[in-house]
C-alpha cells in the first residue's frame, strides 16, 4: 500500500526550498569528500539558508489555510430547516 498524502498548493514555496536544501546539503556532503572545502562551505550554506527559510516562511504565512476557512463555516443547528 502507498502512503498518499494531500499536498496543497499553498505549501509549495515552501516545499520547493525544503527540497532545495536538502540537494544543496547533499552537494556540500559530496565536496566534503572530494576535499573542495570551500566549495562545501558554500553549498553548506546555501542548504542552510534555504531550509531556515522554510521555518521562517512557514511561520509568516499569511491569510488563512483552506483548513481554517472549513472550520469557521457556521453550521446549522437540527432544528432549521
Amino acid at each position: 500500500m502507498i502512503l498518499i498524502v494531500p499536498m496543497d498548493p499553498e505549501y509549495f514555496p515552501e516545499m520547493v526550498l525544503l527540497l532545495g536544501g536538502a540537494f544543496a546539503s547533499a552537494v556540500a556532503v559530496r565536496f566534503l569528500f572530494t576535499r573542495q572545502l570551500g566549495r562545501a562551505a558554500r553549498a553548506g550554506a546555501i542548504g542552510v539558508a534555504c531550509i531556515a527559510l522554510v521555518f521562517v516562511l512557514a511561520r509568516l504565512h499569511r491569510g488563512p489555510s483552506r483548513h481554517a476557512v472549513d472550520a469557521q463555516k457556521p453550521t446549522r443547528s437540527p432544528g432549521h430547516r
